[in-house]
């Protein structure tokens, strides 16, 4: 009784880190890996780009961060069409380390709410496929079963003999 508890517990953890952690992970970087494979550029281009823009024109230990002011939009026309969004911020803010960090995991949180998207969506479709923590499979796959059920009289004297 206490193994097949163990076993259900176990099963249900491989199946959480397997939906929740594997599946997501794999997906995310797939994504990624697309996106720089269509951009034509490697991580480590986009890394010496960063940095480039980070210490132009500041001191050691400074990062020039970019600040996008917020703009606000009124009824009229005028006021729609300048609060367009623009490709480029050209506000920026000298920083020290910490607030360098603080802009990067800002930044890379997108990057977790995905992951949580992926993971929702592999959850959900594990469970509308059937595949769900608490149906575990008691017997092994590859291994025939028989077509008939043995007693527990008949597998104490053997099996079945005829």
């Amino acid at each position: 009784m206490m193994g097949e508890a163990l076993y259900g517990v176990l099963y249900a953890l491989r199946w959480l880190i397997k939906y929740v952690f594997i599946w997501p992970a794999a997906m995310l970087m797939l994504l990624l890996i697309m996106l720089f494979w269509l951009d034509n550029t490697t991580p480590g281009t986009l890394m010496a780009e960063e940095i480039a823009s980070v210490s132009w024109n500041a001191q050691t230990g400074e990062y020039r961060i970019p600040v996008c002011a917020e703009r606000t939009v009124g009824t009229a026309v005028t006021d729609v069409m300048g609060a367009a969004p623009t490709d480029v911020c050209r506000d920026t803010v000298l920083t020290n380390a910490e607030g360098y960090a603080a802009h990067i995991d800002g930044s890379l949180r997108v990057l977790q709410t995905l992951w949580v998207v992926f993971g929702l969506f592999f959850v959900l479709g594990a469970f509308a496929l059937g595949c769900r923590p608490f149906t575990y499979r008691p017997y092994r796959p590859g291994v025939k079963l028989a077509a008939t059920p043995v007693t527990v009289e008949e597998s104490k004297k053997g099996g079945r003999h005829e």
